[in-house]
């Protein structure tokens, strides 16, 4: 059981998933850490408080500089949508700082 998140990713930085950061976020993400954007913390909140233990989010979960995960993973995001518990979209925000609500 997972949860998906939908979101626009817009020209603002944050927080995403490099070769360098593999083994660090392997171990885990904290909520508190700086550059976690804000549609990533509320849809980690929503997920927790309806009792799924995981979610999936794109730029955390495919390696952003690695062309070969790209592409093996891109052509398996319908899946994961279609397969997940839910899918939370943050369809109102320009960006990941928007926010869900």
């Amino acid at each position: 059981r997972y949860a998906a998140l939908s979101h626009c990713w817009g020209k603002t930085e944050f927080l995403k998933l490099e070769k360098d950061k593999i083994e660090e976020f392997s171990i885990g993400i904290a909520m508190a850490r700086t550059g976690m954007p804000k549609n990533f913390k509320e849809a980690i909140q929503v997920t927790e408080r309806l009792g799924i233990p995981f979610i999936w989010i794109d730029s955390l979960c495919i390696v952003q500089d690695d062309k070969q995960d790209w592409k093996i993973e891109a052509a398996k995001m319908k899946d994961v949508y279609r397969c997940a518990t839910f899918t939370i979209v943050a369809a109102s925000a320009a960006d990941s700082s928007g926010g869900l609500f």
